[in-house]
This record gives structure tokens, sequence and C-alpha cells, in this order.
């Protein structure tokens, strides 16, 4: 009979034991399998809170919910109308010129991408072949729309919202366009002495130092420097007409900037 041998075998929170054979060979078919006792939680305490608390109704809140806030330093967008925008530039000569050529030649049929060519290379042809006599009524009419335009354009700016302004120019930076400055400024008033040199500069010792490139001095540098001395060594009756000019255009724009005001 054979004796049979006791093995302990030592698990975490558990002792058994198990009888072994001593001519068995440990295998997974020969080895019991051990079971142990689930652990206990150690979340959940021994008075049996274990179960599943029920969850206690919210009460609902009373307080109006609050409305969204504007964004800091962001402003509303300013909406652009089509009556907002700056009136057009005036229809060049050719233009004009083109305009009336294509009314004259619809005869030629419906217009579509054959024609247009056509027409345009005719008409090209046609104003090359005008003289400038014959031109001057075409000038003369871009004249008229480039006077009626400036004042279009003086009248929009002076009533012009400041944010329209803005919002155009926005719109224009969007699509890579230059923003748009307003009206031009006013050039500034010549001095008499300035008058009186833009006048030396077109006569012929004006001229003369100008073309002259044998000087080591800038010829520029030399026409202030002469006009200079000619003006000097002018009397005040030689200078007086200078001074009326300047005083009348003086005059005239002081006039020009009080009814702007009005």
């Amino acid at each position: 009979m054979l004796s049979l041998l006791t093995q302990r075998v030592s698990v975490s929170r558990a002792t058994c034991f198990v009888v072994v054979a001593p001519s068995a060979r440990r295998s997974f078919l020969t080895t019991p399998q051990l079971r142990f006792p689930p652990l206990a939680s150690k979340d959940k305490k021994a008075t049996g809170s274990d179960k599943p608390k029920k969850e206690s109704p919210r009460k609902k809140s009373t307080k109006e919910p609050k409305e969204p806030t504007k964004a800091k330093g962001k402003s509303a967008t300013t909406r652009v109308d089509k009556e907002d925008l700056p009136p057009k530039r005036p229809t060049p000569p050719y233009f004009i010129f083109l305009s009336k050529f294509r009314k004259n030649t619809d005869s030629i049929g419906s217009l579509n991408e054959s024609n247009v060519v056509e027409i345009t290379r005719r008409c090209s042809e046609a104003w090359a072949s005008l003289t400038q006599a014959e031109k001057q009524p075409y000038y003369d009419e871009y004249e008229v729309l480039k006077s009626q335009h400036l004042k279009a354009k003086e009248k929009y700016f002076n009533e012009l919202d400041p944010s329209i302004l803005r919002a155009i120019n926005k719109q224009r930076k969007a699509r890579g366009k230059p923003k748009l400055r307003g009206l031009p400024k006013q050039p500034a008033l010549l001095t008499p002495y300035m008058r009186f040199a833009v006048a030396f500069r077109s006569t012929d010792e004006g001229n003369a130092i100008l073309q002259d490139k044998t000087s080591s001095e800038r010829s520029i540098l030399r026409l202030g420097r002469v006009a200079g001395e000619r003006w000097r060594g002018m009397s005040e009756e030689e200078k007086y007409p200078y001074f009326v000019a300047y005083n009348r255009d003086k005059e005239e724009l002081q006039a020009g900037r009080g009814q702007n005001s009005v």
C-alpha cells in the first residue's frame, strides 16, 4: 500500500491541503483545481451598503436661462447694399465709341463669341482710322461724364456713413482690392515764389539749365538756386502779379470750404 504524502499549498488569504500520490506526475489533468471564496470588495462596507442606492429626484430649477452674452470687442457686421457702393467711373472715349459702334452693327445677328470678337476687331480698326477731330466728340462726352462723376463722388463721400465705409473696405480687402480713401485732399496753395519758380522753369533760361549736363551741380538744384536769385532781384511791382494770383486762389479755396460746410 502506497503511503500518501501530504503537500501543503499556500495561497493568499486561504490555506488548503491536497493529497498527491508519490508516484504520480503532476499535470493539468492530475492536479485538482482549487476554488476559493470570492474576496470581499474594499469599497463596500460590511453593513450591507452594497445595495444599489436610489437616486433622489432632481429639483427643477426655477431660474430663467441666461441670454448668451456678446463677445467683447466684436460689433455686428454692417450690411452693404448696392446703393451704398460708390458711383462707377465714367466711360472712356473709346468705350463710348465701341458702344455706339455695336448698336450700329446689330444687323449681323445675335451676339455670340465669334460675333463679339469680329465686332471688337472692326471697332478697333474704325477707331484707329478716325482723325483727332472725329474723335473729339467722344472726348467731349467723356469730359461731361467725368464732371458728373466728380460731383456724384463728392456727394457720396460727404453723406457716407463711416460704418458703411469700413464694411466696404473690409469686403474689398477680402477680394484683394485697395481700400476707398474718400475724397482726395485739396492741393496746397502755391506761394508767390513757387508760382514764379514754376513759370521760370518753362522759360528759355530754365529749359537751358535743365538740359545742361556739363555742370557738376544737379540741374534741378541749379534751377532752384538760379530761380531764387532772380526772385530776390525782382522789384515789388514785378512780384505783384504772383501775389494777386495767390490771394485770388486763396479766396476761392476758402469760399469752397464754406459751401461744403453748409
